[in-house]
């Protein structure tokens, strides 16, 4: 295995390339100095206007993957169904087999480096609930999404794939949100405004937010250093913010009105499960309005800590969370103008 590899060295694959961590991914690897390759379904312009190279095909098919890792000695594989809703075998055949196919042909190429985004969802509500969520915790505690379950699976295959030579890096990112992001942005906004949102259990529970580029620093520095291989890393700004704070601080940002009825985490639980079923009797396609995994997310009161990542990588968040939300600000203000904002 190299010993460590220079940002401008890399010749990179990055999955998942049109999304928000990837587009993001690609932009700095590039202004790095790396050569990069972009594996997409659709949307080529999104990645090829960042100076990546375009593989058309997507992880869930064996044949463009030979093709996309090829003479590269970096894969970042962030390409993944995501979500608290959706058919099992859905998120079995992207995040699980597809994973599965990518790690064999960047071990057939020979490459170095692995870099996994999986989810602090794989720590499950147990430990969610309450208790820290460090890296080494066991993973047996109750999960209750069919995401949750694939990227606990997904990491499996991982460290299974792990060698002497090939060791996959996995990186446990908090709640991603930036310019951008579909669900901690665009979906906060929309239910802000309207109306009526509770907050479950008072808001008290962790957001466990993570800045896109924060994230996206610290998946480079673990390809770049050998101490990182095999290795995992919970990813997200360390800053406590909780969910009365965020969603009160969006709100002003877009001038609605802050929520404030407060809903017991229990009542939400089984309002959550009432709604799934429901939906699953009259299989519905839509989410249901409320998942019991929604909830998880916003009961979560544990700390999932990031010092291993300070401790082993020198990773220290960039983008607080005053200067998180002042970009969230910018973006909608263009966005509600009508106007475009990189993401």
């Amino acid at each position: 295995m190299k010993q460590g590899m220079d940002a401008g060295r890399m010749t990179c694959l990055v999955t998942g390339a049109t999304g928000l961590v990837g587009q993001r991914l690609v932009r700095r690897l590039v202004q790095d100095g790396s050569r990069v390759r972009a594996l997409v379904r659709g949307n080529p312009e999104l990645v090829s206007a960042l100076g990546a190279e375009v593989v058309r095909g997507d992880i869930t098919q064996a044949s463009p993957l030979d093709a996309a890792v090829a003479g590269t000695d970096c894969v970042f594989h962030s390409a993944a169904k995501v979500g608290d809703w959706g058919p099992e075998s859905l998120f079995q055949q992207v995040n699980v087999e597809g994973t599965r196919r990518l790690l064999s042909a960047a071990k057939q190429n020979g490459n170095p480096r692995f870099i996994y985004v999986s989810s602090f969802a794989v720590y499950g509500s147990d430990l969610l609930r309450d208790r820290p969520c460090f890296e080494d915790n066991p993973l047996n505690g109750s999960v209750l999404s069919a995401y949750a379950r694939s990227k606990r699976s997904a990491e499996a295959l991982c460290r299974e794939s792990s060698t002497a030579s090939f060791a996959p890096t996995i990186v446990r990112p908090g709640n991603i949100y930036g310019p951008g992001s579909a669900l901690w942005v665009h979906e906060v906004v929309r239910v802000l405004r309207a109306g009526g949102l509770p907050l479950i259990e008072g808001g008290r529970a962790f957001a466990t937010l993570a800045y896109v580029d924060n994230v996206v620093d610290l998946m480079v520095l673990a390809a770049r250093k050998p101490e990182a291989a095999g290795r995992i890393y919970n990813a997200n700004d360390g800053n406590g913010v909780t969910w009365r704070q965020y969603l009160h601080d969006v709100a002003e940002v877009i001038q609605a009105p802050k929520p404030g009825f407060p809903l017991p985490g229990a009542v939400a639980s089984v309002a959550g499960a009432l709604m799934e079923g429901v939906a699953r009797i009259f299989k519905k396609v839509d989410r249901p309005m409320l998942t019991r995994e929604a909830v998880r997310v916003l009961r979560c009161h544990a700390p999932v800590p990031i010092d291993r990542a300070r401790r082993e990588l020198g990773y220290e968040p960039a983008v607080s969370y005053t200067q998180g939300l002042a970009e969230v600000r910018n973006y909608l203000n263009a966005f509600d103008k009508g106007g475009t904002h990189p993401s």
